[in-house]
């Protein structure tokens, strides 16, 4: 667990909602990290990040589908050294379809 302690301190931070984010990217850990440092009973609001990273991701995911053009040459080119000619290969987030 000092390694959990050493991480919150050096690279994290708790917003005005006492909701904990990285500082590389201000993004919400996941819940395996979280939880070590809600047993630590360091000083954030372990459900309300949950909660929040929760809904973050579903906002992202949403943004990710509406922006979504499909692979680019370089993907189609990967994908059909991967899965061969003639195959379709699923988006598993958007549910979009690409015959290669």
């Amino acid at each position: 667990m000092a390694k959990a302690l050493q991480a919150f301190h050096k690279d994290a931070w708790v917003d005005e909602d006492r909701v904990v984010r990285w500082k590389s990217n201000n993004r919400i850990p996941f819940d395996d990290v979280t939880g070590d440092w809600a047993k630590l009973h360091l000083d954030f609001d372990f459900e309300r990040s949950e909660r929040v990273r929760k809904e973050e991701a579903i906002v992202a995911i949403e943004e990710y589908c509406r922006n979504y053009k499909g692979p680019s040459e370089e993907e189609l080119f990967e994908m059909r050294a991967a899965f061969g000619e003639g195959a379709t290969v699923v988006n598993v987030i958007t549910g979009k379809e690409t015959k290669l």
